[in-house]
């Protein structure tokens, strides 16, 4: 399992995650995570609901600053080896404290999707003191509660691996072929399962977290940035 991108194979031994975990290392911009709870669908032969198992809130002078560990519920049941598993692992590489006066750590938020009997789980974690953000995706097969491998989630959404990929390169290009800042080339060249890793979006529809990296003359040189896309949108207005 990769490292890096997804949560180290000796983690994976002993829990049931299976993640893209990237590190947005440049200001978060247009792709800041939303604001968002968990709702109701019904995609798949089950009965599915994502709600907070915790939220730790810690106010300091006006500001609240909140934590939200997802919960998976299928047919009614709570997945409590999964939901435990995610929330030792988000308390443990995002924790949020206060230290003093000061908050410190990532405020968490989460989205999910659910298609073809997989449900996908998106976690942002936001440093609490600079701009930018952290991805976690988690895909699961609803009939087993088993992670899934990336390439078995491109293929319940309905793609190859090379179709995935062809398609993730074309929003790059519709994205940001003319954005001085951004280096498509680089950025199409890198996409591989590495890189990049799909899920479901809330609406149902394939997405996928990739990186993106900056142009040599940007002032974020060197840098690169996790996006989240919705692969069945127009992004070529969006420059």
């Amino acid at each position: 399992m990769k490292r890096l991108k997804i949560i180290s194979a000796a983690l994976c031994i002993l829990i049931p995650l299976a993640g893209c975990s990237v590190n947005n290392k440049a200001p978060a911009g247009e792709g800041a995570a939303p604001d968002t709870s968990g709702t109701y669908e019904e995609a798949s032969t089950h009965q599915v609901t994502v709600e907070d198992l915790t939220r730790n809130v810690i106010s300091s002078g006006e500001i609240d600053y909140i934590s939200s560990c997802p919960k998976l519920i299928v047919d009614g049941v709570e997945a409590t080896e999964i939901n435990t598993a995610i929330s030792e692992h988000i308390q443990e590489e995002y924790p949020l404290t206060l230290n003093g006066e000061y908050v410190d750590g990532y405020e968490t938020i989460y989205k999910w999707g659910v298609k073809n009997n997989t449900v996908s789980i998106v976690v942002y974690a936001t440093y609490v003191s600079e701009d930018y953000y952290t991805v976690e995706v988690y895909n699961y097969d609803l009939d087993t509660l088993s992670p899934l491998e990336d390439t078995e989630v491109a293929k319940r959404l309905g793609m190859t691996d090379e179709e995935f990929f062809d398609k993730t390169a074309e929003i790059f290009t519709e994205r940001y072929g003319d954005v001085r800042d951004i280096d498509v080339v680089k950025s199409i060249e890198q996409i591989d399962y590495y890189n990049i890793t799909p899920y479901i979006t809330p609406e149902g529809n394939p997405g996928v977290a990739a990186y993106i990296y900056y142009a040599q003359d940007s002032q974020f040189c060197g840098m690169e940035s996790m996006r989240c896309f919705d692969l069945t949108k127009d992004y070529s207005d969006s420059q």
